[in-house]
């Protein structure tokens, strides 16, 4: 699917009830970033569906009233 990853599998996956939580990948500096939310997968230990935060950034925005764009200014 365009948007979405996949990830997951061979027994370890979010489970029911994780859906709309957010995905991170760790960088190599340490520090911890979100990339996804949980949208569904097929059961569990099987690989899971996570949409891609930019893809609906605006949409959390408007549904939350909070300002979640990144910001790449380091001051």
């Amino acid at each position: 699917f365009q948007g979405m990853v996949q990830v997951g599998g061979n027994g370890t996956s979010a489970w029911s009830g994780d859906s709309g939580g957010p995905a991170y990948v760790q960088f190599p500096d340490g520090s911890f970033h979100a990339f996804g939310i949980v949208s569904g997968g097929s059961g569990p230990g099987q690989p899971v569906l996570y949409v891609l935060m930019h893809t609906v950034v605006s949409w959390v925005e408007e549904q939350s009233g909070v300002d979640i764009t990144p910001c790449h200014d380091v001051d």
